[in-house]
């Protein structure tokens, strides 16, 4: 079995969106429904084998006296349908956020079920328990039609698909309403919770917390559980872990949402060194000072004096001492170009940013950099925040440009 379909993280729309192409590398287009993008990662083709080989395993009980390829025909038939039934879901999810007046950007199916990439946080407690109910109230309907079909169609071998389908179908529905994040029935619950105490964040870390929680229990029934020691027993793993993940992301964006009015100032260091790209290893190091700690990072530019690397003393002192004279900033590892942003730029669409794999952000002002900031600094003002420790609007951004040393 698949994992049950979900909703993309909604973001607001001063941040990356959760692009499932950026996520999942791999998706290929499928066309539009109504103007959103309908995608599928190459995974999904796993789950079709999987759902067929379950149903030419299973079919030869219920339904014998039947060649091995009309098994495997059914079965992928039926793999087929299944994933049409995932589709269904995320479209239901899709559709009744459009009626909300929320932008759809796409719907992407892959190995462990969907995943519909919305534009914006649902607008109110009932939007967004409508929103998250949808594709399980899909999920339910194509259940009884599956029973419906397999009572009134005599066929033993297209019965039996079909009384599995139903089966399926109904155990993914009500799995997918479990109250824990990043399932629907997670977000039934933070819709509930936001309703009754009026703050989105608190509800988004009970949802999230809950998610962590039934991740832990599947994860650990392989030791403990009936299906210890089965595939059964090591898919659950999978979907523990996918939903574990998933939880501590959703709660990580939560909190993060509390800095959309933050500015990147707040939390930013000065630029220690200003290097030329072109510069040696040697040269940068003979330039360093032991009393400064602001030289955590150090931005290499062009000639232009546009950004193109941010290192650090670790990443100098990498480089064997006999090749200092000869290794050029431009040659380290991390030479690729960091994120850079503009003074002034949100904490929380910069936040996102150190997630991707960067280890720090380089602010600019006027095109000179000004500011690092990595994830310490980050958590450091997201700490002082649920705190209460608020920044007003006349205190100073505690930078000085004159403070970075340029060689």
């Amino acid at each position: 079995m698949t994992a049950p379909p979900g909703t993309a993280r909604p973001t607001r729309d001063d941040r990356p969106s959760p692009d499932p192409d950026a996520q999942l590398p791999g998706a290929i287009q499928l066309g539009h429904w109504r103007g959103i993008a309908l995608r599928a990662h190459w995974s999904t083709a796993i789950t079709v084998f999987l759902v067929a080989d379950i149903l030419a395993v299973s079919l030869p009980i219920t339904a014998p006296h039947h060649s091995r390829a009309d098994y495997w025909i059914t079965g992928l038939g039926g793999g087929g349908v299944f994933v049409k039934e995932i589709l269904a879901h995320e479209l239901a999810h899709a559709a009744v956020a459009r009626h909300y007046r929320m932008p759809v950007r796409s719907v992407t199916l892959w190995m462990l079920g969907g995943v519909t990439a919305l534009g914006g946080d649902a607008p109110t407690p009932r939007a967004e328990v409508a929103i998250a109910a949808a594709g399980p109230a899909t999920t339910f309907v194509i259940a009884a039609m599956a029973a419906l079909g397999a009572w009134l169609i005599p066929s033993g071998l297209l019965t039996a698909a079909l009384s599995w389908l139903a089966v399926m179908s109904l155990v993914l529905a009500v799995f997918n309403l479990l109250p824990a994040a990043p399932l629907d029935g997670g977000r039934v619950l933070r819709g509930i919770v936001w309703w009754r105490l009026r703050d989105r964040d608190r509800a988004n870390t009970v949802a999230a917390s809950a998610g962590r929680g039934l991740g832990v229990v599947l994860i650990a029934q392989t030791n403990f559980g009936p299906l210890a020691g089965y595939l059964g027993g090591l898919w659950l793993v999978l979907l523990g872990w996918f939903i574990r993940s998933g939880a501590i992301a959703e709660q990580a964006v939560g909190r993060t949402n509390r800095l959309a009015d933050v500015p990147v100032e707040r939390a930013m260091s000065p630029v220690g060194v200003i290097v030329p790209q072109w510069w040696t290893v040697q040269q940068v190091v003979a330039q360093l000072e032991p009393a400064r700690p602001a030289q955590r990072v150090l931005v290499a530019v062009d000639i232009d004096g546009k950004v193109r690397a941010a290192v650090t003393p670790y990443d100098l002192a990498r480089v064997p001492a006999a090749r200092r004279d000869e290794v050029r900033i431009a040659d380290l590892t991390r030479v690729a170009p960091p994120v850079v942003v503009e003074l002034g730029t949100p904490l929380a669409k910069v936040a996102p940013r150190l997630q991707v794999g960067k280890f720090a952000v380089v602010v600019d002002e006027t095109g000179r950099p000004v500011g690092i900031v990595t994830a310490a600094d980050i958590e450091a003002v997201m700490t002082l925040t649920e705190l209460g420790v608020r920044h007003s609007d006349d205190q100073s951004s505690s930078y000085d440009a004159d403070r970075a040393s340029h060689v």
